[in-house]
């Protein structure tokens, strides 16, 4: 849906195919390419990433392979800069790399491969909304791939003037209640409540420091590492339900399959329950525009801010808490199967 050709351009300006017209619709063409809305992948094709539909993220069937944790570029915003994702992935491809077409693509999960050198490079890059997440599923050469996506990012924002701040390096935090850590001057990686040395972070240390004993031939404009990364449901790979931005659902209760059983429970009325929980009218309006109106998407989103304490919304933090819920909405059946299924 997402790849078309010229001659897609001509009929919606309504430009004929006479010879005297062809130059309308390639200068046309060229100002999209500049503008990064598009990307030349063939002789006649265009791909254009912000065609496609989105994906939820924490979709369980999702899954990314990686042997290392994923490299965050993290945003002062509340979120990323409407736009910037998409226009990134053009810029890529135009530097040489081309989509994936194997995998499933999405306006906010492409998997890129560079097929210039063998053997391929390739990686993932996510639009989690906060921040962009980038997989590679070999070590090597990591500060390289690094540099390339800082280097393109930071371009988009200058030329399409974006009014934010370059986002900054992080990582997906062990903390219990943090989300994300930042790397600081210092080198050590910060998060609210703590610091760690990135000596002590052996994944995290092969994105800045690289590998000991791996050898770089890695320019910022042409990444030549070798990388296999994918979107699939390969038993080895990470879920997506699985990253640490859920480790507050995860923990209640020591098994993810609990996750799962109580979202299908009450992603269904999940607009009820917040407001059980005492979340504000505004706040579920900010989730329900943030999930973009996907119901599990936004069930998760409430029940996160919920389990990481929020000021203001209910206590004590416990899935009881929530099958109380349901019984004062007079949901008695919901509750039951809540009950139920947490019990066994």
């Amino acid at each position: 849906k997402a790849i078309v050709s010229s001659s897609i351009f001509s009929k919606l300006l309504q430009i004929s195919s006479e010879e005297k017209d062809i130059l309308t619709c390639e200068k046309l063409l060229k100002i999209f390419q500049r503008l990064l809305i598009v990307a030349k992948i063939d002789e006649d094709k265009y791909f254009i990433p912000a065609l496609l539909p989105s994906e939820d993220i924490l979709n369980e069937s999702l899954s990314v392979e990686s042997s290392t944790v994923p490299l965050l570029f993290l945003f002062s915003d509340k979120c990323t800069p409407s736009g910037l994702f998409c226009a990134v992935v053009v810029k890529l491809l135009a530097k040489g790399w081309t989509v994936d077409l194997k995998e499933k693509v999405y306006c906010n999960i492409v998997s890129l491969i560079y097929k210039k050198i063998k053997p391929n490079l390739a990686i993932c890059v996510i639009d989690s909304f906060k921040y962009f997440e980038v997989y590679c599923s070999r070590e090597n050469n990591l500060p390289e791939i690094k540099k390339e996506m800082e280097d393109v990012i930071n371009s988009v924002i200058i030329s399409r003037k974006y009014k934010c701040e370059q986002p900054k390096i992080a990582f997906f935090c062990s903390c219990s209640e943090c989300k994300v850590a930042t790397i600081e001057e210092n080198g050590d990686l910060c998060c609210c409540h703590k610091s760690y040395s990135l000596e002590d972070m052996e994944q995290e240390r092969k994105w800045i420091r690289g590998v000991v004993g791996a050898t770089c031939s890695v320019s910022a404009s042409k990444a030549t590492c070798t990388a296999r990364t994918t979107v699939s449901t390969t038993p080895l790979a990470i879920s997506f339900c699985d990253r640490p931005q859920l480790h507050q659902l995860h923990r209640l209760e020591g098994d993810g399959g609990q996750v799962v059983k109580v979202m299908e429970i009450v992603a269904p009325v999940w607009e009820d329950l917040a407001l059980a929980l005492q979340f504000s009218g505004s706040c579920i309006d900010t989730i329900e525009r943030d999930s973009l109106r996907k119901t599990k998407t936004a069930c998760r989103m409430c029940l996160q801010q919920w389990l990481q304490g929020k000021e203001g919304l209910r206590r004590p933090i416990s899935w009881q808490t929530l099958v109380d819920c349901l019984r004062e909405m007079e949901l008695t059946d919901l509750a039951t199967d809540l009950q139920a299924a947490l019990s066994s």
